[in-house]
Parts: C-alpha cells; sequence; structure tokens
C-alpha cells in the first residue's frame, strides 16, 4: 500500500517539469526511485500513480469486454496521453503538452497525494474542487458510511 498524503503546490518549469516531493519519489522498502505513469485524470486533473498500480488498471481493463462500448471508450480515452516517467536526480517529471493542455495547466500547479496515487492539478480548478467539498463533507462521508 502506498501512503501518498498532503498538498503541495510548486511551479512548472520552462520544459514542463514538476518537482515531486521527496517522500512520494522512492519505492517503498527501497532507496531506488520509484517509477510512475503519468495518465489523465477524473474533474480535469492529471494522474501520477506508481508503475506497479497502473499495471495493476492494466491487467483489470485488458480483462474487459471487448463488446461493451463504454469500456472501451473509458479504455481508450485512459491510454490517450499515458506515459511513464521516473523523477531524475532533482526529483522531477516531465508532463506533456497534451496532459498539460488536458489540466488547463499553465505554469503553477497543485499536487495533492491521494492514498495510492497523486493528483496534479490546475490551483484555480484544485481550490474550487476543495470548496464544493467542503460544503458537502459530511454528507459525503455520512453516504460512504467508512465507520466499521
Amino acid at each position: 500500500m502506498y501512503n501518498f498524503r498532503g498538498t503541495y503546490r510548486y511551479n512548472l518549469d520552462s520544459k514542463g517539469r514538476i518537482n515531486i516531493p521527496a517522500k512520494f519519489r522512492t519505492k517503498r522498502d527501497s532507496d531506488e526511485p520509484e517509477e510512475f505513469v503519468l495518465s489523465r485524470g477524473m474533474d480535469e486533473a492529471i494522474i501520477l500513480q506508481p508503475k506497479e498500480r497502473w499495471e495493476e488498471i492494466e491487467r483489470k481493463l485488458d480483462k474487459t469486454d471487448l463488446n461493451k462500448r463504454k469500456l472501451r471508450d473509458f479504455k481508450r480515452y485512459l491510454m490517450l496521453d499515458a506515459t511513464e516517467v521516473v523523477p531524475d536526480k532533482q526529483g522531477r517529471v516531465t508532463i506533456s503538452g497534451n496532459l498539460l493542455e488536458y489540466a488547463n495547466i499553465e505554469k503553477n500547479v497543485v499536487i495533492h497525494g491521494m492514498i495510492s496515487y497523486i493528483e496534479i492539478w490546475r490551483p484555480e480548478l484544485f481550490d474550487r474542487k476543495i470548496e464544493e467539498i467542503k460544503n458537502s463533507f459530511a454528507e459525503i462521508a455520512e453516504d460512504l458510511q467508512l465507520e466499521e
């Protein structure tokens, strides 16, 4: 299990790279750099997830019924700009122009840990989403019935 937690604000450099927080960059129980996959996410965010987790998703998707249009469309869209990345020695990864355009990211980014994956947002969109959630957080929690 991964433990990506916290919210960080960074700037893209001139080459379209962002700095991944140090505690997100190494494999669990290892000093080796983590390999990641960047892809389109939900809500106009980019998803950065460990390659190992991405491969689990690929295996599940590969078993889906090709006769179901929604599954084909989901798979097609998810794979559209999926890219493997490894942070460089400074902890940066390059985000493709297509993904930056998809997420409407120009210069500033929010990196938000989501336990098993990381979201990369345009700050204004992230702040708006958090404001929406804040107003209904108790109701969402109740609907999810997370207590054991």
